[in-house]
């Protein structure tokens, strides 16, 4: 996978072109535009050769993943994402989660991109150890040979090569200057292309492509101005009767503006027939040289003739005062629902239509917080918190934007932090119930982080009276201490309870996470795979996509329980990734599972260099299970040795260093995976550990 990084201009588009050319396998593109922002999934949809259901369906992105598999089943694929700075950010997250299934699957990805603005999913793709980027370097002049050669079949000559070469950090220079050169009759009719002698010749050379801009955007008036004002405005590629509607214009009335724009090299018909600029600086041009007035007028248009998210953006530009701005947003809701990633950046679009007014900055700052959170974008729903609460002077606000933060610092494992803002939450005013929510977030961050030892009794004599967080944590108490039949049906209860219309929709947020763990214990992986199909259907419906690493990190449980050995390692892979990038510290578990797998498949060298890393950078432990070290299975011959501890190498008594090959799980018991608690080992005769991963809590 590659990533091809340069700034406007740089050749970023034309690299991706010349990559994919003798690729002899099938190729899809896309390229991103400024429209693509607005539209949820619309970008991914597109790389795999499909549309979005409107209304969006709240399994969008599974559908997007089953066509990607449809596509890899016929043969290697090459995906190529152009211009994905530009792109939304449900559809960044799509991408992310086909890099990560491009480890098993034949599969390229081909991604271009600015530096800027920066994008978290992106940022989490440049993360992976699988992914190279590749920045663009400057021209030479071999590059530019090839250049002039492509677009015109001839080679440069010495008095043109230094014109085109004067800022080799853009290619779009080389190509506005060439083709501005062209219309002037500035070049040699045939042979070398090179400058004609001459005044007129040199004074052509002399314009660079910003003047070059500037120049065509002078000279136009009346219909020509409207209607690249009109697509600018659209930010993208548009119907010529969308142009019209913006710009005031009857269709038919827009048929010789824009032929005059075509035949001047401004705009240029793309795929669909839309209208769309020649390249980005024409754009940038009209909308600098439109009085902001104007430009407000023109976004207030085309909100009229747009769909619901798309509106909402136009609604935010026009300079719209918050409530209008609100109502487009809450008119936006069945779209941006099952794409929170998409909620979050308008509303961060959002807050410069606040009036000035810091009280309703942080409402749409608390909007956003959670829309992160909701979408997995965790550090900047903590930064986005922390910014507002230092604007925030009602206490309820306050409360909330601590809530955000609370749940980012559990998620990243920070449970000290985590702690501290909850007893200093608790010592501020705060509303009876949230109060009782945050005590049993207390609870549950002990619980998870193994600070204290597990109580063996309930803290009431009826659950159902906790919270809905303490009604979770009180499911994985009972788990955790052997009662699966109780923590099962609490798990469901509170996964049932949770965003009913009653109760606190942030409160209880993990409780579609524990039902299928749970029923892997209780009924095997036969119930949990029905139960994880069931909460993978409410995490799309209830927008919280922070959970698809705890769900594949299940799946990949029940694979490895069921003996599916192949199928668990590339699970856990992709979780694991996905866990990374998503700053997610909560994994003890899945690495020892994930170092499991490889010593059952007797590939004890790389369980070790797993477990050696895990040692090296060692992330919180849950529930307090040291998991990564029970796979190193320590035997011993009688009388040889001690029992390993964490961080120091197995030996035996000799000091020679043992492999966990003498304990035999080379080759595992044919009744593994699902060995019953206490069940003896095949060489040694020890029993598995009380927590073994299968067994936990017994």
């Amino acid at each position: 996978m590659f990533v091809v990084t340069g700034e406007g201009g740089a050749g970023k588009s034309h690299t991706l072109r010349r990559a994919q050319v003798g690729a002899g396998v099938p190729v899809r593109s896309a390229a991103a535009s400024e429209m693509s922002v607005r539209r949820p999934y619309a970008f991914a949809a597109d790389l795999l050769g499909t549309v979005p259901d409107r209304p969006l369906l709240p399994d969008t992105d599974r559908r997007l993943l089953d066509r990607l598999d449809a596509m890899c089943a016929s043969g290697p694929l090459v995906l190529a994402a152009d211009d994905a700075h530009l792109a939304d950010a449900a559809s960044l997250a799509v991408l992310d989660l086909i890099a990560a299934a491009a480890r098993d699957l034949p599969l390229a990805l081909l991604v271009t991109r600015r530096p800027l603005p920066e994008r978290e999913h992106l940022t989490r793709l440049l993360r992976r150890s699988d992914v190279r980027e590749v920045a663009l370097p400057e021209m030479d002049a071999i590059d530019l040979d090839a250049l002039v050669h492509d677009r015109t079949g001839r080679w440069p000559g010495p008095s043109l090569r230094p014109v085109l070469l004067r800022h080799p950090g853009s290619a779009l220079h080389a190509v506005t200057t060439l083709d501005d050169l062209r219309r002037s009759g500035a070049l040699t009719p045939d042979g070398p292309l090179d400058l004609l002698p001459g005044q007129a010749a040199s004074a052509a050379a002399a314009r660079g492509p910003q003047d070059v801009v500037e120049a065509q955007l002078a000279a136009l008036e009346g219909p020509a101005r409207q209607v690249v004002r009109a697509l600018a405005v659209a930010g993208g590629p548009a119907t010529v009767e969308d142009v019209a509607a913006i710009g005031g214009l009857e269709p038919v009335a827009a048929v010789e503006p824009v032929q005059w724009l075509l035949d001047r090299g401004v705009l240029v018909f793309g795929s669909g027939g839309r209208l769309a600029f020649t390249h980005d600086g024409y754009r940038e041009a009209v909308r600098s040289r439109t009085p902001a007035p104007l430009l407000r007028l023109l976004h207030t248009a085309a909100a009229r003739h747009i769909d619901a998210a798309g509106r909402a953006h136009h609604v935010i530009a026009s300079g719209a005062p918050l409530e209008e701005v609100l109502a487009a947003l809450r008119a936006a809701g069945p779209e941006l629902e099952y794409a929170p990633a998409v909620e979050a950046d308008l509303l961060a679009d959002a807050s410069g239509s606040a009036d000035g007014s810091a009280a309703a900055a942080v409402k749409l700052a608390i909007g956003r917080t959670r829309a992160l959170a909701r979408s997995g974008q965790m550090r900047r729903a903590e930064e986005t918190a922390r910014t507002a609460l230092a604007l925030a002077t009602d206490p309820a606000d306050a409360v909330a934007l601590n809530r955000v933060l609370i749940f980012a610092a559990t998620t990243r494992g920070d449970t000290e932090s985590a702690l501290e803002m909850v007893d200093r939450t608790l010592a501020q005013p705060t509303p009876e119930h949230v109060r009782a929510v945050l005590t049993d977030h207390r609870r549950q961050l002990v619980q998870l982080g193994g600070l204290e030892p597990l109580a063996l009794h309930p803290p009431v004599p009826d659950p159902h009276t906790l919270t809905l967080t303490g009604l979770v944590t009180e499911a994985v108490r009972n788990w955790l201490t052997g009662a699966p039949q109780v923590a099962v049906e609490l798990a469901w209860e509170a996964s049932r309870l949770h965003m009913a219309a009653h109760v606190d929709p942030y409160e209880g947020s993990s409780g579609d996470v524990w039902p299928p763990l749970i029923e892997l214990y209780r009924g095997g992986p036969a119930a949990a795979q029905v139960a994880l199909r069931e909460v993978e259907r409410l995490r799309q419906e209830r927008g919280a996509a922070w959970q698809t690493t705890a769900h594949q990190f299940i799946a990949a449980s029940i694979d490895l329980v069921s003996g599916r050995l192949a199928d668990a390692a590339a699970t856990f892979d992709t979780a694991l990734d996905l866990a990374e990038a998503g700053e997610i510290a909560w994994v003890s578990s899945a690495v020892g599972a994930r170092a499991l797998v490889d010593v059952l498949r007797g590939e004890l060298d790389a369980a070790e260099r797993r477990l050696d890393q895990w040692d090296a950078q060692p992330r919180p432990l849950q529930f307090g299970i040291p998991q990564p070290d029970r796979v190193r299975v320590p035997c011993w011959k009688p009388g040889g040795g001690t029992p390993r501890r964490r961080g120091s190498p197995a030996r035996s008594g000799s000091g020679r260093r043992r492999s966990t090959a003498s304990c035999g799980w080379a080759r595992p018991p044919r009744s593994w995976p699902g060995l019953p608690c206490g069940r003896p080992t095949r060489a040694c005769g020890r029993r598995s550990p009380a927590t073994w991963p299968g067994c936990p809590g017994r």
